[in-house]
């Protein structure tokens, strides 16, 4: 039997949920002398308005399947810790704005209908409200052990998979039904207009293992399950916990964000996380994302007004945000930072994300790791703005190369905020470099440069771009 890859997307916009599915051409193996084999690329979207009174909706979507003709389901996304997506922001004047899901493999063959599978609720929130209503679904829709729904949609006629197609899922959320305090779902299937546009894609998270690693730092290809990833030296790596020297490797456990190239069948990567957070557990970590405010670095805490979120849906527009000393503080580009220098360019921030465990009943997350996704002006820099990405390192000198300005160090030790391959790092310095001695004293780059020796060891701070850190500090250490 022939296989196919399918592409999910949700495109979920003013509160509607739309599902469409149509084919658009072949595939094939990719691999020489192979013989061709046949798939299918589905796109999963939310679509729509649900009317004009209510400013944000949650949706926290587990499953979607295709069901065959013969009543048996396949899988086109499946995650146990659910997507949670607001609805209304996946629309705006020009149309419908689309999130990738997942790419799965199906077998080719006849489809008579979809089925999603979701929490047994929306959370709601009234226009001009700061708080949600969980609002049911109504109770002819049977629940799961675990609560949830599923909700159907059946195809005017089946479906034929036998070549790619992009699947389009449309909550009709504008013609959904609430009466008595419970929604009625409206299914229908959705329009692809906009869909090859990169522009009206949402930037989303893909995890899973590194397979496939290919290509030379900083432009690397690899899959996660079946979907493609490319970075690029933009692309922000670092590791989930405080550790330096984020490489990545076959194998690994990833987070990466991006946004899908549909074109170039391309997941392109803006951020790799690698690994989890140390001493994880059982504990379920939640997530969330939005512009901060309300910044108190005295007590160690911001609020941020909510944009994404991972692992709940929020009953309020703003999530407060409590951090303490063990909470790992990164930059964009993923170098750590200490507490201060963290609260310090917090104010100018645009949006940061955090992770950590979130209770519902204060609205309070407290946070294992705080990251900048944009620091705005003044902040430091993450990548693809032309100034070079914000960088650490630490090293040795390597006498030789030490000339009109410009050292190397070999081998390097630690590294934060790029991508390193090799073990060597060409450093140049300029008249804004500030140089200490091994006592943290400023000294001239004349007398900084004489005292280096063929083992001298220093750590620096500056921006990284084309194969080479520009110094902003260099400190000599013992």
């Amino acid at each position: 039997m022939k296989s196919s890859n399918i592409k999910l997307y949700a495109a979920l916009g003013a509160i509607g949920l739309t599902l469409g599915l149509a084919g658009c051409g072949g595939g094939g193996s990719g691999t020489p002398g192979a013989p061709a084999v046949r798939s299918v690329n589905a796109s999963a979207f939310v679509t729509d308005s649900f009317r004009e009174d209510y400013d944000h909706v949650w949706a926290t979507i587990f499953k979607i399947e295709l069901v065959a003709t013969d009543g048996t389901a396949v899988s086109l996304f499946d995650n146990p810790a659910g997507k949670t997506i607001d609805i209304k922001s996946l629309r705006d004047a020009t149309g419908a704005r689309f999130s990738f899901l997942d790419k799965k493999s199906i077998p080719v063959g006849s489809y008579t209908g979809l089925r999603v599978t979701m929490t047994s609720s929306l959370t709601l929130f009234p226009k001009g409200s700061a708080s949600g209503v969980a609002t049911p679904f109504d109770d002819t829709f049977k629940r799961d052990a675990s609560g949830n729904v599923a909700l159907s949609l059946t195809f005017p006629t089946a479906k034929q998979e036998d070549a790619d197609d992009n699947l389009v899922v449309d909550f009709d959320l504008a013609n959904f039904k609430i009466v008595n305090g419970k929604i009625t779902p409206s299914l229908k299937e959705g329009s692809k207009n906009g869909l090859g546009d990169e522009t009206r894609h949402e930037e989303e998270e893909v995890e899973g293992i590194v397979t496939g690693l290919a290509g030379t730092s900083p432009i690397l290809t690899f899959k996660i399950g079946k979907v493609n990833v490319v970075t690029s030296a933009t692309t922000n790596i670092f590791n989930a916990n405080a550790q330096p020297n984020a490489v990545l490797a076959e194998g690994q456990k990833v987070e990466v964000r991006g946004k899908l190239n549909l074109a170039g069948d391309m997941f392109v990567a803006n951020a790799v996380k690698i690994g989890k957070l140390d001493g994880d557990g059982s504990v379920k970590l939640a997530d969330v994302e939005g512009a901060p405010s309300a910044i108190d670095a005295v007590k160690m805490t911001f609020v941020i007004t909510v944009e994404r979120t991972k692992e709940f849906q929020p009953s309020k527009t703003t999530v407060n945000i409590v951090t303490d000393a063990n909470t790992i503080f990164r930059g964009k580009s993923g170098v750590t930072l200490t507490v201060a220098d963290f609260y310090t360019r917090l104010a100018a921030a645009k949006k940061a994300e955090v992770e950590g465990v979130y209770d519902a009943a204060s609205n309070t997350l407290t946070a294992k790791r705080a990251r900048f996704e944009d620091e705005g002006a003044g902040g430091g820099n993450g990548g693809g703005d032309g100034q070079g990405k914000e960088a650490e390192a630490k090293g040795t000198v390597t006498l030789a190369t030490v000339a009109d300005g410009k050292f190397t160090l070999n081998p390097v030790r630690e590294f934060e905020g790029f991508t390193l391959a090799g073990t060597t790092l060409p450093v140049l310095t300029n008249s804004q470099t500030k140089f200490r001695d091994s006592n943290v004293k400023p000294i001239s780059q004349a007398d900084f440069f004489k005292a280096l020796t063929g083992d001298t060891k220093v750590e620096l701070k500056g921006t990284y771009a084309a194969g080479a850190v520009t110094a902003i500090q260099v400190t000599v250490t013992k």
